[in-house]
């Protein structure tokens, strides 16, 4: 709160550093003293710092109160002279290490109550703390100073009142999401309310005169433990956009350094402690700068919104604590300058969180309507492979039987000749596309069973063989003896029928198939390799990579029966059982290589 300077009767202020802390009133009041600003700031130091009133009397007569702040200093003592004292000088103690009821004034802000003698007296006031050596003192009247303490109490209350609002959201937002970093920054905000309130000095009524010195301690371990609840949230935030390493680790780093400085404070060492805060804290707004800007990968709320926010709070970071430690000149701005900085910091956090919220909504609930339309694609699917099961096998059952009579018809015939032949392959054929859609039917609807067993390699091909349209074409070649492999027989025969029944179909007419099977290893598991190739016309067109999809004919096919399954059925097979098939060409030959794991 900005101070009205005619209301200040404080017409002058000097100050004098005692490194040692050794010096008396007696010596003090004859030293030389340094003109100081309205606001005295040393930063963290051991030295023991005075200050010289003169202060002026009220027109009126009557007393003054020297209102002192910020409420968070240890020791505050004041000197004024008395000729009734031994030592000429009365002394009065106030700070958070002095009990409520014992201070002169019975306010969270730190004063004392003064009677200045006409027209001016000298007070003086000595400085003793572990926390920031920075000191405010205006002498008022007791109505101002009432005043001046309404009115902070208002700014506090609303201050308060704005910092309960993201914790409220965030706790709504974590019981609906479980987002860890919603959960880091609810600590984060409980935490610092803790720190406002200890700081502030609002506590102090609440503990026992005995128990003055824990609330001292308390306070300054809420100071570390801010900030380490702000790394862990800043962490669980910018690890999500895949900063760079370097600069991650070195916020971890800080963050260790933060444990260490929690070891400090319970071994005693505060003032050391608090100053390695101010400078880790520092270092904190700088690393999580160079994450936010580092970000390689984009996350919500998106990079952009997540480098203005951290470029305002490390802003603000740097010039609170440069406040602190003494590096900055002292304004009076400086003594609202941490609960500006928490404000800032929570409200900036706030908006990210729920800028990312908001996204992050928006994300699940196209992920719920895609859901919701992969289910009803899904089903549609469902309902179509139902349907075209029930034609398939409604149709196989009605063509079985037509076929049967014809074949029957024909052998009452007793047909000869060409023309029987011709008519016997139209037969095999028609029975062939039947059975291919039986099998994939029954491959799609996972009816196909498999059935292992011990079998030699070098006899199916020969039973293959000899169950196709014409064996004289095929040449058989085997290397070397083939092992029995572990494998489904009568699934490996539908795949070798269909391989072989398709290099008789599209290979050139007359010219033999060639098969070779052999031994080999593929990545690092024995198995075997079936090689079946024919030569074809050089101006057949053949698309290699969709031969194996189903229902996919050549173009020099299209004037032959077939169905486009049989490849189809032969690669599902082949991977039911665990092996590869491929297809190459060279020039006029395709090749079709089928390995199989022993």
């Amino acid at each position: 709160m900005l101070v009205n300077a005619g209301d200040d009767h404080i017409t002058s202020r000097a100050f004098l550093e005692d490194v040692g802390g050794n010096l008396g009133i007696e010596q003090v009041s004859v030293a030389q003293f340094q003109p100081a600003d309205t606001i005295l700031a040393k930063g963290y130091t051991d030295s023991v710092h005075w200050l010289r009133l003169v202060v002026r009397a009220p027109s009126s007569g009557g007393n003054l109160v020297l209102r002192i702040r910020p409420n968070f200093l240890d020791e505050v003592t004041l000197f004024s002279a008395d000729p009734a004292q031994s030592s000429g000088w009365r002394t009065k103690v106030t700070g958070d290490r002095t009990p409520f009821l014992e201070r002169d004034i019975g306010s969270v802000t730190l004063g004392f109550e003064i009677t200045p003698s006409a027209p001016q007296s000298v007070y003086y006031l000595r400085l003793k703390t572990s926390s920031a050596s920075l000191l405010n003192v205006q002498a008022l009247e007791p109505r101002q100073a009432r005043l001046r303490d309404t009115r902070l109490d208002l700014l506090q209350t609303l201050y308060l009142s704005l910092m309960l609002l993201p914790l409220i959201w965030a706790i709504s937002d974590y019981v609906s999401n479980r987002q860890r970093v919603v959960a880091w920054f609810i600590l984060n905000q409980a935490v610092h309310f803790f720190y406002y309130f200890s700081i502030m000095g609002s506590l102090a009524p609440l503990f026992p005169a005995d128990a003055v010195g824990l609330l001292d301690k308390l306070s300054s371990f809420s100071v570390s433990l801010t900030t380490l609840c702000g790394a862990m949230f800043y962490r669980s935030l910018l690890s999500a956009f895949e900063p760079p390493r370097v600069a991650l680790r070195s916020l971890d780093a800080l963050i260790v350094v933060t444990g260490v400085n929690l070891v400090l404070m319970a071994a005693g060492h505060y003032q050391l402690a608090l100053n390695l805060n101010a400078w880790v804290v520092i270092l904190i707004g700088l690393v999580t700068l160079v994450l936010a800007f580092g970000a390689r990968q984009d996350a919500p709320p998106g990079r952009r919104l997540l480098r203005l926010m951290f470029s305002i709070q490390s802003a603000a970071m740097l010039i609170v604590q440069l406040s602190l430690i003494g590096l900055a000149e002292a304004t009076e701005w400086s003594l609202h300058v941490m609960f500006l900085f928490g404000f800032i910091a929570a409200w900036l956090m706030f908006l990210l969180l729920h800028a990312r919220s908001r996204q992050l909504l928006r994300v699940g609930e196209q992920a719920v309507l895609k859901f919701e339309l992969t289910r009803q694609q899904l089903e549609t699917e469902q309902h179509h492979s139902e349907t075209q099961r029930r034609f398939t096998s409604m149709l196989t059952h009605e063509l079985k039987t037509p076929l049967s009579v014809v074949r029957l018809t024909l052998d009452a015939m007793r047909a000869e000749g060409p023309r029987r032949r011709r008519m016997d392959r139209a037969i095999e054929d028609m029975a062939s596309i039947i059975e291919r859609c039986v099998l994939v039917d029954q491959l799609e609807q996972g009816q196909l069973p498999c059935h292992t067993s011990l079998c030699n390699v070098s006899e199916l091909i020969a039973e293959a063989v000899a169950a196709s349209a014409n064996p004289t074409r095929f040449q058989i070649a085997n290397t070397h003896p083939l092992p029995k492999m572990t494998v489904d027989a009568q699934l490996l025969a539908i795949v070798l029928a269909n391989l072989f029944d398709n290099a008789l179909k599209y290979g050139v007419p007359a010219a033999s198939v060639d098969v070779c099977a052999e031994s080999t290893n593929r990545e690092a598991r024995p198995g075997v390799l079936i090689t079946v190739s024919n030569l074809i016309a050089q101006t057949d067109l053949l698309d290699l990579d969709k031969v194996f999809e189903k229902y996919y004919r050549a173009p020099s096919g299209q004037g032959k029966s077939g169905s486009g399954l049989g490849l189809y059925l032969v690669q599902s097979i082949v991977n039911d059982l665990g092996g590869q098939v491929s297809c190459q060409r060279q020039l006029d030959r395709v090749s079709f290589q089928l390995w199989l794991p022993l």
